[in-house]
């Protein structure tokens, strides 16, 4: 059972009833004043009663007035947290509830709104292969709808208070246009979320920890704003493994270990972001930008890779230091473009290629092993640029060159 927690109504409350009593011990000295000026009497004793009763009436009015108030605001908390805990897909009010309990000051520690509880999850092989390339986002049949869902709480109305949403599920749930600025986020599930157009903006200088052990895995995540992020916590990285973080952001942060691995980094930014020891295994970079990163090294993107007919004004960009020649290619792996279409179709449609391998991937792929996120295997249809031959290299750059 939730605890519905009012004490900021109940001071707020305690505050204005002695401004009452303060504004009639006032009311009475100016009576008495009055009385004894100059020896003038401006009123009589049965007057001053008067007086004095109907404040009494007032106050005792606004006493049960405000009391009806907190009665009203603690049968509305109730009703956020039930709704918030009813099982129910889709838009169900789910959004205003969260809201309404942030704005309140009432922690949202382990709410769990995934799909696994409030929807049906799609097992893989449902409809056999799903040809659907965003299957894995569309599994869930009554995901939770939190479009535009706003954590962030207004410092007009709490100034001493961030929203915390420590150990949340949110897995599958729409959180396209959601504002988690300020917000208290570590060891939540984001995975497979639609969190397009979000953004995650920290400025709370009180708010220490950011994204710890946070999961992002499958999440759509094009065009999310990160800002001021500083993940420091080693062993509990933020991961982004197999996220879609198109045209997505990164500015003045630092990620620790963070996990990368089989991201789509399409035109993503790294904007005066330390990187340390992340992972970006079998990432996607087309036009990714690591112009202005620190502490990232050239083995962290050793089997990071574009196909091979990509032109150079959409490879991705690495720090001057590196002194890495655009013509050269750089140190990436460049994959052989005959595989896009089927490449494209498996990695968007299924969680686990090992899993659905022995039912599909012998139709599509003539090769056994490959490393995970890349469309085949190193050294045989992805290559570093100088091992390709150079009638490869020419047909694919014929329209650059």
């Amino acid at each position: 059972m939730q605890i519905i927690q009012v004490q900021s109504i109940q001071t707020e409350t305690f505050l204005d009833n002695n401004l009452v009593v303060i504004g009639i011990l006032l009311t009475i000295s100016v009576i008495i004043i009055l009385w004894y000026v100059k020896g003038i009497i401006l009123i009589r004793w049965f007057e001053v009663g008067a007086i004095c009763i109907g404040l009494f009436t007032l106050y005792h009015q606004y006493r049960e007035f405000q009391l009806a108030n907190i009665e009203r605001e603690q049968e509305t908390i109730a009703r956020a947290w039930q709704i918030l805990t009813t099982v129910a897909p889709g838009n169900s009010g789910k959004r205003e509830a969260l809201e309404l309990l942030s704005n309140k000051g009432i922690s949202l520690r382990s709410i769990d709104l995934s799909c696994q509880k409030h929807g049906t999850l799609l097992s893989l092989s449902s409809n056999g292969f799903n040809k659907d390339k965003n299957f894995n986002h569309n599994r869930c049949q009554g995901a939770v709808y939190l479009y535009g869902l706003n954590l962030h709480v207004n410092k007009l109305h709490n100034k001493n208070y961030v929203t915390d949403i420590t150990g949340s599920r949110f897995q599958y749930a729409n959180l396209e246009n959601g504002n988690f600025s300020d917000v208290i986020i570590n060891e939540v599930d984001f995975s497979y979320t639609n969190l397009r157009n979000s953004i995650f903006i920290y400025t709370n200088s009180k708010i220490k920890d950011h994204l710890e052990n946070v999961n992002f895995t499958g999440a759509n995540l094009i065009n999310v704003e990160f800002s001021n992020i500083d993940v420091f916590s080693k062993g509990n990285p933020a991961r982004f493994h197999k996220s879609l973080l198109m045209d997505a952001t990164f500015k003045h942060s630092e990620l620790w270990e963070a996990d990368f691995s089989d991201a789509n980094l399409f035109n993503t930014s790294f904007d005066d972001v330390y990187i340390n020891s992340a992972n970006f295994t079998g990432a996607y970079v087309k036009k990714t930008n690591f112009k202005n990163t620190y502490g990232l090294e050239k083995f962290q993107l050793a089997l990071s890779w574009v196909w091979a007919d990509t032109q150079i004004s959409n490879l991705p960009q690495f720090p001057d230091e590196w002194g890495i020649d655009t013509q050269n290619r750089g140190i990436i792996l460049f994959c052989d473009p005959k595989l896009k279409d089927d490449f494209d179709t498996i990695t968007q449609n299924i969680d686990n290629f090992n899993n659905v391998y022995a039912d599909i991937g012998k139709k599509i792929f003539k090769f056994k092993t490959r490393p995970l996120g890349l469309p085949g295997k190193v050294g045989v249809h992805c290559k570093r640029w100088h091992e390709w031959s150079n009638e490869d290299k020419k047909n694919w750059l014929a329209e650059d060159m």
